[in-house]
């Protein structure tokens, strides 16, 4: 016990740090491939491919060895096939544009309006396995939101983040059926964005010219950032999992007047703030239950429950959410090590997908609800990814 005291208490000093001087709350970096979102999101005890990097560091040794150098995953969200008949409508002289956009339809659709689309690339590289687990990854984003009647705020987002880590397994007896292991993942990351606001009239007609966007405001942004996380195994069937995602994770944000002020470094920034992303403490349970005579026909079946942002019931109460919303559950159903059916449940939400793993490349489709609003059913909106997995 007495070994364990500086441990403990180094996490709670970094705890107590990460938010200490913080002006602002920054958004986490999170990469969650089209499984993740399938099965409810990320799971403490899963440990089954590169998405390790992103649920629990402590999964580098049970997860089994592969790498990643490629990705290309399309994720969709908000009313996007009203969106697209809207489009197609104005777009094919399918009545006048004026009133197809006063319609009680389309100003339903309107009124909240949120959606956005977001691009894995093949900017995609990783490696897991033997307690290792590294890589780097690209994400770019853009949203739409309704910031005033018939107005849309966009906003577009890029993002990098590498990403590095080891597991370390600690001894126990050799004819043990007991696992469990420690991690820790160092990682850093960038983000520009930029925010503009247009008509949506202006958006239906394709008026808006790229100086637009390259004159607006960007922001740049830099965090660095600590993971820390625990598994426990018992013969491959029960696993025990306690993760703290950015458990230390400060990070500093710079506004220029555009982009071209950022990369010529020619003016100071219009403003500088230091933040931190929000430390976020989760346990979960993965469950593979024996199958008898049916591991003929499946391959694995695994269960998972997890209770996240347990620390966010009491701190960080600007972005507080209902405790019932952090309560998320996955099962995936394995059959003859190709075909892959999953389904879950996520702030309330339900999510499905399904997966072919040809070898090479990996075949993934989700679609999943996400909560925007803090309680169960205020702005739930409904998302839809694709994915090609290239892996070995």
């Amino acid at each position: 016990m007495r070994q364990r005291k500086p441990l403990i208490l180094l996490v709670l000093a970094l705890l107590a740090l990460n938010p200490l001087f913080a002006e602002y709350l920054e958004e986490p970096f999170r990469i969650l491939s089209s499984r993740a979102h399938s099965i409810g999101g990320i799971h403490a005890a899963d440990t089954y491919d590169m998405g390790t990097l992103f649920t629990n560091p402590a999964g580098f040794q049970r997860v089994e060895p592969q790498v990643a150098f490629s990705e290309f995953t399309l994720g969709l969200r908000g009313p996007v096939f009203d969106i697209a008949d809207v489009v197609v409508q104005a777009m094919g002289g399918g009545g006048d544009f004026s009133e197809i956009l006063g319609s009680d339809s389309v100003q339903n659709m309107l009124s909240g309006l949120y959606a956005g689309m977001n691009l894995i690339t093949p900017f995609y590289f990783g490696y897991v396995g033997n307690g290792l687990g590294l890589g780097i990854f690209n994400n770019s984003d853009i949203t739409f939101q309704e910031s005033a009647p018939l107005t849309l705020g966009i906003t577009l987002k890029e993002e990098l983040l590498l990403a590095g880590g080891y597991t370390y397994r600690v001894p126990l007896p050799q004819d043990s059926d007991h696992i469990l292991d420690v991690g820790l993942l160092l990682k850093g990351g960038l983000r520009g964005s930029v925010h503009v606001t247009e008509a949506f009239a202006n958006l239906m007609n394709l008026d808006i010219s790229a100086d637009t966007i390259l004159d607006s405001p960007f922001t740049f942004t830099a965090i660095i950032g600590l993971d820390a996380g625990l598994l426990y195994s018992w013969k491959d069937r029960f696993s025990l999992g306690v993760t703290v995602l950015d458990l230390f994770s400060p990070s500093s944000r710079k506004t220029y007047s555009n982009l071209d002020a950022m990369l010529g470094g020619s003016e100071n920034p219009l403003s500088t703030e230091t933040g931190a992303v929000p430390a976020s403490l989760n346990v979960g349970v993965g469950i593979s239950p024996p199958l008898g005579p049916l591991e003929r026909y499946i391959s694995r079946l695994s269960l998972f429950v997890d209770y996240r942002d347990i620390l966010g019931l009491w701190l960080y109460q600007e972005i507080y959410r209902n405790p019932w919303l952090r309560l998320s559950a996955g099962a995936e159903l394995t059959m003859l090590e190709i075909f892959s059916l999953r389904g879950g449940l996520n702030g309330g939400l339900l999510s499905a997908g399904l997966g072919v793993d040809l070898s090479l490349f990996t075949l993934n489709i989700a679609m999943f609800g996400t909560e925007l609003g803090s309680e169960p059913g205020v702005q739930p909106i409904y998302n839809l990814m694709l994915g090609v997995e290239f892996r070995y």
